[in-house]
């Protein structure tokens, strides 16, 4: 099952506009990438665990304890953010601007999140969507916009257009009333 979780999470943010790649390897062999850049990813893929490995002993020998993740930082606002997932070392490079979808996103995959569309079945763990109110994109599986601060609870699936919860469940009839009424009024 991790492995599929994993190539998910590799095909659904490599995807994302302001992703250059997604690497995954172990040992210095690269195990699944995504991305524009595949030709760096596997490179980074290869040498990622040991960078990794070498960041994590430096913070456990000042004492800082050991990371969840690590960010390197490039100029003109790329970041690379490295964590581990079953025995990997999983590589994102993006534009700065995603910093919290990318976030998120990780931290759906190492809690093993999954969400499913109750009526047509597609996973939604990984989706980003836009913000109705500002347009800003955010993971599908968070409750609220970061930039306006918009309850986003209730949305549409990505798929189907059906009206369901950030955690995948159907909404009473009542509840959609509501929504729909607050529409209409634009609240």
């Amino acid at each position: 099952m991790s492995e599929e979780r994993l190539k998910k999470f590799v095909d659904s943010v490599s995807k994302l506009k302001g992703v250059s790649y997604v690497a995954a390897g172990a040992e210095g062999l690269p195990y699944l990438v995504g991305g524009t850049e595949r030709e760096n990813a596997e490179y980074v893929a290869a040498v990622a665990s040991s960078l990794y490995k070498s960041i994590n002993d430096l913070t456990t020998t000042l004492n800082l304890g050991r990371e969840e993740w690590s960010k390197v930082f490039y100029p003109e606002d790329y970041r690379m953010l490295m964590f581990e997932y079953d025995q990997l070392t999983v590589a994102v490079k993006y534009e700065q601007v995603l910093e919290k979808i990318i976030e998120s996103l990780v931290n759906n995959l190492k809690r093993n999140a999954v969400v499913k569309c109750y009526r047509c079945g597609n996973e939604l763990t990984f989706e980003v969507v836009r913000c109705p109110k500002c347009g800003t994109r955010v993971p599908f599986t968070d409750p609220t916009c970061w930039s306006c601060g918009a309850d986003l609870r209730l949305k549409e699936c990505p798929y189907c257009g059906t009206l369901i919860f950030n955690d995948g469940g159907k909404p009473s009839f009542i509840t959609l009333l509501i929504y729909k009424i607050k529409r209409i009024f634009g609240g």
